[in-house]
């Protein structure tokens, strides 16, 4: 788990940039937000909520600061999760993704769970990142768009 964290620390330092274009889960998979067996978090990163936040963390100067530069282009961050009817919705999402738009960074295949990391980009800068977890007890789609 150390690792994923990590990897998406890095992922996120990444230069993001948006041009008012909607996330995937608002896109495609909008219509679940507000479905009985989901749950449904959608946050604004605005950088003074960040900045509250990353202060309250137990962390040195040197560590606040790089966080701080990683994070900085972060706009939203949207998360879709069920436990029920995870392998259709894997499926689904797997079946959605634009493979022109979305490229794939990472995929991990680890007892029957399935994660797989996308970033979409526009002249070399990260618009999105997309998250996908499908295994037997779990879905999670989970999406960090720029401001």
């Amino acid at each position: 788990m150390r690792t994923l964290i990590s990897i998406w620390i890095t992922l996120l330092g990444l230069s993001i940039t948006a041009f008012g274009q909607q996330d995937f889960i608002d896109k495609e998979m909008g219509n679940y937000a507000k479905h009985k067996d989901f749950t449904h978090l959608s946050l604004s990163l605005g950088s003074n909520m960040l900045d509250g936040l990353l202060k309250k963390a137990d962390l040195g100067d040197s560590e606040y600061k790089e966080l701080v530069g990683m994070i900085e282009g972060l706009g939203s961050m949207h998360l879709l999760i069920t436990e029920k009817d995870t392998k259709k919705y894997y499926k689904e999402v797997m079946g959605k993704v634009d493979q022109k738009k979305y490229k794939v960074l990472m995929m991990v295949k680890d007892k029957g769970d399935n994660v797989r990391v996308w970033s979409r980009t526009k002249k070399d800068k990260i618009e999105e990142i997309l998250l996908l977890v499908g295994g037997e007890d779990d879905f999670v789609l989970l999406s960090f768009s720029a401001n």
